[in-house]
């Protein structure tokens, strides 16, 4: 998720500052890897090398929402995912160490 756009941003260049904090959001993190971001008061977005790509991640993030929005539904006082727990389930899937079947080659 991108940090809120301060007055001073959504006064002068909305449109462009929005995309500054979607940069500023990925600085450390690939976007191929990580192909969606929620931008503050805004929304999702979603991407890919092509259009059905974009489409199917934006589907999954509609999901993955939905199971986050229904488990806190059921217990409010759940926490965000452990970091090492966080870090474990994407690479498993993801970088040079993978064990979850996928292919470097194919993101």
């Amino acid at each position: 998720m991108t940090r809120p756009l301060t007055a001073a941003e959504i006064a002068d260049a909305y449109e462009w500052n929005t995309g500054n904090v979607i940069v500023e959001t990925f600085r450390d993190r690939d976007p191929l890897d990580v192909p969606a971001v929620l931008v503050w008061r805004h929304g999702p977005l979603a991407w890919g090398p092509d259009g059905a790509k974009a489409v199917e991640t934006a589907s999954a993030l509609e999901i993955v929402a939905q199971m986050a929005w229904q488990t806190l539904a059921l217990a409010p006082e759940r926490g965000a995912i452990e970091p090492e727990l966080l870090t474990r389930h994407f690479t498993r899937k993801h970088g040079p160490a993978a064990t979850y079947g996928q292919r470097a080659d194919r993101r």
